[in-house]
C-alpha cells in the first residue's frame, strides 16, 4: 500500500482510509498515527520493501511536505495525524523530494 508516486498525498490518505476500513471490518480499533504508519513504513515492510516508506540514513529520502491546518498544529500531534489521514483540509503538497532532490 505504499504509493510509488511521492507527490500523492491523496494516495496516502486513500491508503490510510483502506487500512482503517480493513481494521474496522476485523473489529480492530486503530489511531490515525497507526494508519499513516500502515500506509507508509508498514505497507512497505509488508511488501518486503525495507528501503521505502520511511526516512532513515542511507535511504533514498523521498518525501512530501503537506500544509496542515493551523487548528491541527495548535491541538498537537494527534490532531496533525488525524488531519493527514482523514481530512481533505490537510492542504496541498508544497514540496516533493525524490531521492534527495527537490522536485517542487
Amino acid at each position: 500500500a505504499v504509493s510509488q508516486n511521492p507527490a500523492s498525498a491523496s494516495g496516502m490518505r486513500q491508503a490510510a482510509a483502506c487500512a482503517w476500513s480493513a481494521a474496522r471490518m476485523h473489529g480492530v480499533d486503530t489511531s490515525a498515527e497507526q494508519l499513516l504508519w500502515r500506509a507508509t513504513a508498514g505497507g512497505a515492510a509488508a511488501c518486503g520493501r525495507a528501503e521505502v516508506g520511511r526516512l532513515a540514513p542511507a535511504l533514498a529520502g523521498d518525501l512530501v511536505a503537506v500544509d496542515v491546518p493551523a487548528y491541527a498544529l495548535a491541538r498537537g500531534p494527534r490532531a496533525v495525524y488525524e488531519a493527514l489521514a482523514f481530512r481533505r483540509d490537510a492542504g496541498p503538497v508544497r514540496h516533493t523530494v525524490v531521492q534527495g532532490r527537490v522536485l517542487r
